[in-house]
């Protein structure tokens, strides 16, 4: 049985995790937001909670998408903090990056792609900004993420992007956001 190459992605936030799996054609077969980022790093009952849960979360989907015939991509925007950036977002992003990469490597064959933001800039040269009010930011950055390590595979072209794109615009996956919470649920 021929080999089949699947990407997951993730782009790591303050209080969640954008997540999708593409095809090596760069069609979405998935997508979520791992709900629960790390708040409490000098607390370490709450810390190891909230990691806790992140696990948990992840495993449920590692375990569905393992697949003995399957080559597994991992797609992860390394954070890179900014000048303005305050509070602890670039250690509690490089903590989960860091559980990522631990879990996905415990018996499943995958490969790492850790991408800085040089996927924005490859969007934006080649026209590839979408947005839509249909899907979390962070799960739409983390299929651009993916699309962009798919071009740079040769897997895909440009042309193939900017359809998929015009899926995901085209397409309610249950998302809403809730203005006065300021966060998104799956409806």
């Amino acid at each position: 049985m021929k080999e089949k190459h699947i990407y997951l992605c993730f782009d790591p936030g303050k209080f969640n995790i954008g997540f999708s799996i593409l095809k090596s054609n760069g069609k979405l077969l998935y997508q979520d937001l791992l709900g629960i980022g790390i708040s409490a790093l000098n607390q370490s009952i709450k810390f190891k909670k909230e990691h806790d849960i992140f696990i948990n979360e992840l495993n449920i989907i590692l375990d569905r998408v393992n697949k003995k015939n399957y080559i597994y991509h991992v797609v992860i925007e390394r954070f890179i903090p900014r000048m303005l950036q305050k509070g602890n977002v670039g250690e509690t992003s490089n903590i989960l990056i860091g559980t990522i990469m631990t879990l996905t490597s415990r018996s499943r064959r995958m490969n790492y792609q850790l991408t800085a933001a040089q996927w924005k800039n490859h969007r934006t040269k080649h026209n590839l900004f979408i947005t839509t009010k249909n899907l979390p930011n962070h799960i739409l950055d983390s299929v651009q993420m993916g699309h962009y390590v798919l071009l740079n595979n040769n897997e895909i072209t440009i042309k193939q992007v900017k359809t998929r794109l015009k899926q995901i615009k085209n397409t309610n996956f249950g998302w809403k956001f809730i203005n006065k919470e300021k966060r998104w649920i799956k409806t």
